[in-house]
């Protein structure tokens, strides 16, 4: 057998080759099908995403740029599916199936580690790259979407840490998603907020207003500080307000809203403490004209009555007279409770005692099916400065209220407390008067101490009781509230500080015996003319000569003309011009000591409910008076000024 002739390939290898440069060339038109043109390639290198050019196999055949810590030229021809975890490579993998099969673009998100050990976050978008109707290969663009991650990261915190209640909603009516503030304020569960349609949870009175605002939310408005009632998951209504804004072509509307219930009920009550100081003046001003009547009618029926006259028979319309005069007197002297300007005698009392003194007198006035319970707490201060007639009336006026509400029996609570949350610095004491009574609605609970507002029927009340209630809380420096429902009962909370102040000064005593009579000088200044008319017969009568001033400027410049004949001065305490205690204040400026005496149907107080500043008078008498008492007062003034 013959050598073959060297370097020179037999025939069977000649095949050989020649069958792997066909090869090697198919594979080098393959390489060429999958080379980005031109335009491709200048995008794909201008673009910050990282675009890559994958053949059937998912291996690498062109890429953007990459990703650290590697280089283009480590990743070419290298499988995309060795860059991932062994487990998402298979989700990996079934995307660019899903891909070819579907002839749809799909894509994923995966998470890359830089060389400093920081996560990045990348979103991926795969497409297919079809010849002669086949996939033959893909391109992928993914994005660097860490940034936007940590925002999406940084809003879903702020939605679940909102103390308001955030939302996104349908068109269709239902809420798409809510914050935890939506299931705090509201009481149900987040798929309960989910599952069922949003006007299901506003109350019936507001949901055709609610309605309004969704279709103007449906055209594209915004809609600003609306505000409507959602009922809690325990039947409780909160107040929400809203600001919302909508997208029309996505058909959602994006909302924040606040419970604005606590701030809705300090509105109401800043109103109705408004509306009640405004009442309270007027109430004022009527009282102290009334006081001056008053003191007119009652001092000419006992002018009458000291006429020698030998018909008795007259004397009986006079009583009447009187009497009429005297219930006149009574509801003044509500009135005047209620404006806090009824002068009141504090001193330290026992309220525990007095108010159980009070349940036995209630306990006469209640119906067999009726009973009255006291509980105190163990650290309850219940002995406390106070005008304790009027904090008996008080409690009177709350217990014959809750009597009224229990048509069908029941028993009627009291409590001392001390507050859990007191008004101000200092010992309180709260007193409770529940009852499981009828309750009340809101619109009668809104008006309850406004005076002569009563539910009664005509002739069965004045509406003067829980008025008087709330001016006598109110002259104690204390506050009053109630909580009630219908059919559930009624809770009024009344707080009182313990030391509310010094004790007052003792009020003048009423003197019903002989008058006494004297020869001085009196400076009376009052500007109605029916009292003054009054006074000058009392006092002329009584043999004293009187200088009278219609207001308070006449009363000064007559002073400074009568100086030294005026032995004691009579000012009314409200008057045109200057005030009684003002002209008092110039009186004492002067360098006078002249005694003087003020007298008015209140005291009229500053809107901080202190006295007006300035020199105290030497005695107080309150109207209406009678003439003995009027007298008795002067001489006694004048007497402690005359020289022994």
């Amino acid at each position: 057998m013959s050598e073959p002739r060297g370097g020179v390939p037999s025939g069977s290898e000649l095949e050989s080759l020649r069958r792997r440069v066909s090869q090697l060339e198919g594979e080098l038109r393959a390489l060429e099908s999958h080379k980005p043109d031109a335009a491709l390639l200048s995008v794909a290198s201008n673009s910050p995403d990282i675009v890559t050019l994958l053949d059937r196999d998912l291996k690498i055949r062109y890429i953007s740029r990459v990703r650290d810590p590697h280089c283009p030229l480590e990743v070419i021809g290298s499988s995309v599916l060795d860059f991932f975890p062994e487990t998402f490579a298979r989700s990996v993998r079934e995307t660019f199936e899903s891909v070819a099969a579907n002839r749809e673009p799909g894509g994923y998100q995966s998470e890359s580690v830089t060389p400093d050990g920081q996560v990045t976050y990348w979103e991926t978008v795969v497409g297919g790259v079809v010849k002669n109707g086949e996939v033959v290969g893909f391109t992928t663009i993914a994005r660097d979407i860490t940034e936007t991650r940590r925002q999406v990261a940084a809003q879903e915190r702020f939605f679940l840490l909102s103390i308001d209640m955030l939302c996104l909603a349908s068109f269709e009516g239902y809420f798409i998603r809510v914050n935890p503030s939506f299931s705090r304020v509201l009481g149900f569960s987040p798929e309960e907020l989910l599952s069922r349609p949003i006007l299901s949870f506003v109350v019936d009175e507001d949901q055709s207003r609610t309605i309004e605002a969704f279709e103007a939310l449906f055209q594209g408005e915004a809609v600003i500080d609306f505000e409507n009632r959602y009922r809690r998951s325990d039947g409780q209504v909160r107040w929400i307000s809203w600001r919302a804004a909508s997208d029309p072509e996505r058909r959602e509307i994006y909302a924040v809203a606040r419970d604005v219930t606590e701030m809705k009920q300090l509105e109401a009550q800043l109103r109705q403490s408004q509306k009640l100081e405004a009442l309270g003046q007027l109430a004022g001003g009527i009282a102290h004209d009334f006081n001056n009547l008053i003191l007119a009618i009652r001092s000419n029926v006992l002018f009458a009555r000291g006429l020698p006259d030998g018909d008795f028979r007259r004397h009986a319309p006079l009583d009447m007279i009187d009497e009429a005069s005297l219930r006149a007197e009574g509801l003044v002297q509500q009135l005047l409770s209620f404006t806090e300007l009824r002068p009141a005698k504090r001193e330290l009392f026992d309220f525990e005692q007095r108010t159980r003194e009070v349940l036995g007198l209630v306990g006469s006035l209640l119906p067999p099916g009726i009973t009255t319970r006291l509980a105190v707490a163990p650290d309850a201060p219940v002995r406390i400065y106070g005008d304790a007639s009027q904090l008996e009336q008080v409690v009177m006026n709350l217990c014959l209220n809750a009597r009224d509400a229990l048509p069908d029996g029941g028993e009627i609570q009291l409590r001392f407390e001390r507050p859990s949350d007191p008004p101000g610095r200092g010992d309180w004491l709260r007193l409770l008067v529940i009852d499981e009574g009828t309750g009340m609605p809101d619109q009668v609970s809104e008006h309850l101490f406004e005076p002569f507002f009563t539910t009664k029927e005509q002739g069965k009340g004045t509406g003067l009781g829980l008025s008087t209630v709330y001016g006598i809380v109110r002259q104690h420096g204390g506050r009053i509230g109630v909580e009630s429902e219908l059919g559930v009962g009624t809770t009024f909370r009344v707080d009182f500080p313990v030391g509310s102040g010094a004790v007052a000064k003792e009020p003048v005593q009423r003197d019903a015996g002989e008058a006494i009579r004297g020869n001085e000088t009196l400076l009376v200044a009052e500007d109605e003319e029916l009292v003054r008319r009054v006074l000058e017969r009392i006092l002329e009568t009584a043999g004293y000569t009187v200088i009278f001033a219609v207001d308070g400027v006449d009363a000064l410049e007559l002073f400074r003309a009568h100086r030294d004949e005026i032995a004691l001065v009579l000012l009314d305490h409200v008057m045109p011009g200057r005030t009684g205690v003002e002209v008092l204040a110039a009186i004492r400026e002067a360098g006078s000591d002249v005694p003087v005496l003020i007298s008015s149907g209140f005291r009229k107080r500053s809107g901080a409910g202190k006295e007006p500043e300035g020199p105290e008078p030497d005695a107080f008498l309150s109207k209406p008076f009678q003439p003995p008492e009027l007298l008795a007062l002067v001489r006694r003034l004048l007497d402690a000024r005359a020289p022994h």
